[in-house]
């Protein structure tokens, strides 16, 4: 059995060598092989497929019958050596609809059909990549539950940890929203994973949580709470990947998985701004001089929660095309500082901030040493807890 474990792992790990099946669901089949074999080291017979694999063919499959890029772009006339040649064949692609099923979402740009092509193709590879660590996992949850025996140790009432993965120690599910935000704040301050197992009860409580989703002072209390702890990215990350984010955050949903068309972001937007809040948060760990400096700043933020919903909603207006995604990244803070029930003070600071996000990295292209310069940047600041501020939102912005 473990030789077959191997082998499947193996062939996960070949994907430069191997390629992708119809619909570039290479990744998906071997998902679905792991999941067999680990419901067979459980039940010790052929499990029933309809059952074992259902979180599988929930998400996991939905968009699978868009082919892999290669297949994509080999439909498109040759453009060698062209500077703009992949944003022509993006555009000629979304203008021909290729690859999109009629079930597919509506393709009107480029960017709906590089949405279209990444988002499955990253939610089948995170699934692999957990029902790889969940193999070793369900020993180790089997041991745990003998008493006296190593392996887990409880780390609350509501959660357990298996060799680094979450699990409930509720039967009930996640039917209370507080509990649903407490899942994702304890990731963010031990820097777990969660089980695919919880992950698939929080995929569960989804639609009960849209019809009534929390908001104002409450919802604001266990964010700020998330934002500020040490691995804030993985687990927005995941409550992105796993469409909770956006139902808390409506202003997020038009960034999801969104190609930006230049030279200088190498990221889709909503990665851009967990990378931001992660490069923040690392500061502490880092070795490098410079880095302990922004460090220090860091740790003389008086509100630190702010800068990083300021990092989360920066780009926002970039949902929308336009020469200047500044105001409409505005608009939608405004949105969500009501919903968060932000107080008066606290709302001005954000706004602030994002409206100015991009002021610094304008000021250093001019002579920073020209008293003019300086008096005029300064008089725009007004307070130095605003400058230090934007100094980190702006040395964030720039390394993501």
């Amino acid at each position: 059995m473990r030789g077959i474990i191997n082998l499947a792992i193996t062939v996960f790990h070949l994907e430069p060598n191997v390629k992708d099946g119809p619909g570039g669901l290479r990744d998906y089949n071997v998902a679905n092989w792991l999941a067999l074999i680990s419901a067979m080291e459980k039940l010790k017979l052929w499990p029933d497929t309809r059952r074992c694999c259902r979180f599988l063919r929930g998400g996991v499959r939905r968009g699978a019958g868009f082919p892999n890029v290669g297949a994509l772009l080999s439909a498109l006339p040759a453009r060698a050596s062209r500077q703009h040649a992949h944003l022509e064949a993006q555009d000629e692609a979304a203008a021909r609809k290729i690859g999109a099923n009629d079930h597919d979402a509506e393709i009107a740009n480029a960017a709906d059909w590089m949405r279209g092509l990444l988002w499955p193709r990253a939610r089948r590879h995170r699934v692999c990549n957990q029902l790889l660590e969940e193999i070793p996992a369900a020993w180790s949850f089997v041991v745990s539950s003998i008493p006296g025996l190593a392996g887990s140790r409880v780390a609350s009432d509501d959660f357990s940890v298996v060799d680094g993965l979450i699990f409930l120690q509720r039967r009930g599910g996640l039917r209370d929203p507080e509990m649903l935000l407490r899942l994702f704040h304890f990731m963010a301050e031990h820097g777990l994973k969660l089980s695919t197992t919880t992950e698939y009860k929080v995929e569960q409580a989804l639609p009960a949580l849209a019809a009534t989703p929390p908001r104002g002072a409450e919802l604001w209390l266990y964010l700020q709470e998330t934002l500020v702890q040490p691995y804030a990215a993985d687990a927005l990350r995941a409550m992105n990947a796993l469409r909770l984010l956006t139902l808390l955050l409506p202003e997020l949903k038009g960034i999801e998985a969104l190609v930006v068309r230049d030279f200088y972001h190498r990221y889709t937007v909503d990665e851009h701004s967990f990378l931001a809040i992660e490069h923040l948060h690392g500061l502490k760990e880092s070795k490098s001089e410079w880095d302990r400096r922004f460090g220090e700043l860091l740790g003389e933020i008086e509100q630190p929660e702010l800068l990083y919903l300021t990092l989360l909603l920066h780009d926002s207006g970039k949902a929308a095309p336009s020469k200047n995604h500044v105001e409409l990244s505005l608009q939608f803070t405004g949105s969500c500082a009501e919903r968060l029930d932000l107080d008066a003070a606290d709302r001005e600071t954000v706004r602030y901030l994002v409206a100015s996000h991009l002021e610094m990295s304008a000021a250093m292209r001019r002579d920073i040493f020209d008293p003019a310069n300086v008096k005029s940047f300064a008089e725009r600041v007004g307070v130095p807890e605003r400058l230090k501020m934007l100094c980190l939102l702006t040395y964030a912005d720039i390394k993501a």
